[in-house]
């Protein structure tokens, strides 16, 4: 489990991923990007969840899709079980060199998305709030900004 902070820890969900980072653009590409091969790269771990805490939110699952291919991820909760499934499809092509920016922008997406941690929360300080605060809404629903933050389907 990842860093716990006072009734909080995160769990990093993509451990095994050997998805990289995105191509940092110095000048302007000369040469087309090609993509020599087809490939998928599918992760999954399963996590037991540590007693008395339970996930922050509930969120959709990622999906991010362009021309090279896609990435999409998502998990589901039984019990303390925690299924995380992570998968990056890539396209063979031959693309302009006035591609390579999207394709920088793809790869920054999906090492973003593979990154993502998920939340969790002591439930002992959960409930009291719960019971205290009438009209509670998660904190997602208050504003708060999703992009990047965990994501958890149950």
């Amino acid at each position: 489990m990842g860093i716990a902070k006072r009734n909080a820890a995160f769990l990093p969900l993509n451990l095994l991923s050997a998805t990289g980072n995105a191509p940092v653009l110095t000048k302007p590409r000369q040469l087309p990007v090609v993509l020599n091969y087809n490939y998928e790269d599918t992760d999954m771990a399963i996590y037991t969840l540590p007693a008395g805490y339970a996930p922050e939110f509930t969120l959709s699952p990622i999906v991010i899709n362009s021309k090279f291919g896609s990435y999409n991820a998502h998990a589901g909760l039984a019990g303390d079980q925690l299924l995380s499934v992570g998968r990056l499809r890539m396209h063979r092509g031959r693309y302009p060199a006035e591609a390579c920016a999207e394709y920088a922008d793809f790869r920054r997406k999906v090492a973003k998305a593979n990154w993502t941690q998920l939340v969790l929360i002591r439930k002992e300080a959960v409930t009291p709030l719960l019971k205290q605060t009438a009209g509670y809404a998660p904190s997602h629903k208050k504003g708060r900004s999703l992009q990047g933050a965990a994501f958890f389907c149950g």
